[in-house]
C-alpha cells in the first residue's frame, strides 16, 4: 500500500460571508458568490481527515466572518467530539452578542483569535469600515468576563490581535483598552499588535493603509518548499486546495492554480497527494516557483520552523 501524506493543518471555510471591509483585506477583492459550508460537507471532509491522522482544523475562512454562518455551533461541537487536538478560528467578535457569549464559549472551540483595530471609535471605522463600535465594545467586555467565570467552557485560550497603525504600547494607553482589555489580560489571553501586511497579491496598496501601516515586502529568499504547501483549505463550496492564503484576484476563479479538485466529488487525502501538489513544492528546489508565491510575503520556508 503507497503511504499518503496528510495536510498539517486542514483549514474549514465554513462561510465566507463578512460584516466588515477592512482596509488591509482582501474580501473587498473576493468575487465569489456568497456561501454557508454545507455541514454534510464538513462532516464528510473532517471525518477523513481524522481517519487518516489529521490533527489540527482552523475554521478559518479565506476572507469572511465565521460566526455569519447560523450553523457555526453545530459544527464545530462536531470536530470537537471527533477529538481534533487544536480546533480554533478567527473573528472579528462583531456578532457575540447574537450567539451568546457563553455560546461561543462551549461551542467547542478550542482557542479563538479576536482580530481588533486599536480600541478608539473613529480609528475602528477607518480601519474596519463598521459603524458597529459600541456594539464591538460590549461584546468584548462580556466575553472576557465570562471567559474567566465559566468553568465548563471549551475555550482554554483568547488571542486578541490589534491590526494596528499605532504601536502596541500606544494601544494599552487607549482609555477604551484600559477600560475593556486590560482588566483581563492574563496566562490565557494574551494581546500583540501587527503593523505590517500582507499585499493579498498586489491588491493592497500602501496607500490603502493609515499612516503607521506597512506593506510587508515580499522579496526575499525562498529556497525550501513553503510550509503553507503542506496545509489543505476546502472552502465553502468544496473547492479543495494547498496553501489556503494565497488568491490571486487579477485572476478569474478557474485560473487558482492551488484549486486540487472538490471535496464533494472527490477524497480530500488523494488531492493532497496529487502530483500537482508535488511539483509546487519542487518547483522551490528548482527555483521556478508559481508567481502568486513569488510574491506572496507570509512565505514560511521550514527551516524557520
Amino acid at each position: 500500500m503507497i503511504h499518503q501524506k496528510i495536510p498539517n493543518m486542514l483549514y474549514l471555510e465554513t462561510t465566507n460571508i463578512c460584516n466588515a471591509n477592512c482596509i488591509f483585506c482582501a474580501y473587498q477583492y473576493d468575487i465569489r458568490p456568497k456561501k454557508v459550508m454545507d455541514f454534510e460537507l464538513l462532516k464528510k471532509v473532517a471525518l477523513r481527515y481524522k481517519e487518516a491522522g489529521g490533527k489540527q482544523v482552523s475554521l478559518s475562512p479565506f476572507a469572511g466572518e465565521v460566526f455569519s454562518d447560523s450553523d457555526f455551533f453545530r459544527k464545530t461541537m462536531f470536530l470537537y467530539n471527533l477529538g481534533f487536538e487544536r480546533i480554533y478560528t478567527y473573528t472579528n467578535a462583531l456578532l457575540f452578542h447574537k450567539l451568546g457569549v457563553e455560546n461561543i464559549l462551549k461551542c467547542g472551540l478550542k482557542s479563538i483569535n479576536i482580530f481588533l483595530a486599536p480600541l478608539e471609535k473613529e480609528l475602528y471605522i477607518k480601519i474596519y469600515r463598521n459603524k458597529n463600535y459600541e456594539q464591538l465594545k460590549s461584546n468584548l467586555q462580556s466575553f472576557l468576563k465570562m471567559f474567566y467565570e465559566l468553568q465548563d467552557k471549551t475555550i482554554q485560550n483568547i488571542s486578541i490581535e490589534f491590526r494596528s497603525h499605532i504601536s502596541m504600547q500606544e494601544i494599552e494607553n487607549l482609555d477604551d483598552y484600559k477600560e475593556i482589555i486590560a482588566p483581563y489580560i492574563g496566562p490565557n489571553i494574551k494581546v500583540g499588535a501587527m503593523r505590517i501586511f500582507d499585499s493579498w497579491m498586489g491588491m493592497i496598496k500602501q496607500e490603502d493603509l493609515l499612516e503607521g501601516m506597512k506593506i510587508k515586502n515580499h522579496k526575499f529568499l525562498k529556497s525550501t518548499p513553503c510550509a503553507r504547501l503542506d496545509m489543505l483549505q476546502v472552502l465553502s463550496n468544496g473547492d479543495t486546495r494547498i496553501c489556503g492564503c494565497r488568491w490571486n484576484h487579477n485572476k478569474g476563479i478557474d485560473e487558482d492554480i492551488f484549486n486540487i479538485g472538490n471535496a464533494i466529488e472527490e477524497d480530500i487525502i488523494d488531492m493532497f497527494n496529487k502530483e500537482k501538489v508535488l511539483v509546487m513544492r519542487q518547483s522551490f528546489i528548482t527555483g521556478e516557483i508559481p508567481t502568486e508565491c513569488q510574491l506572496c510575503s507570509w512565505y514560511e520556508g521550514w527551516e524557520n520552523e
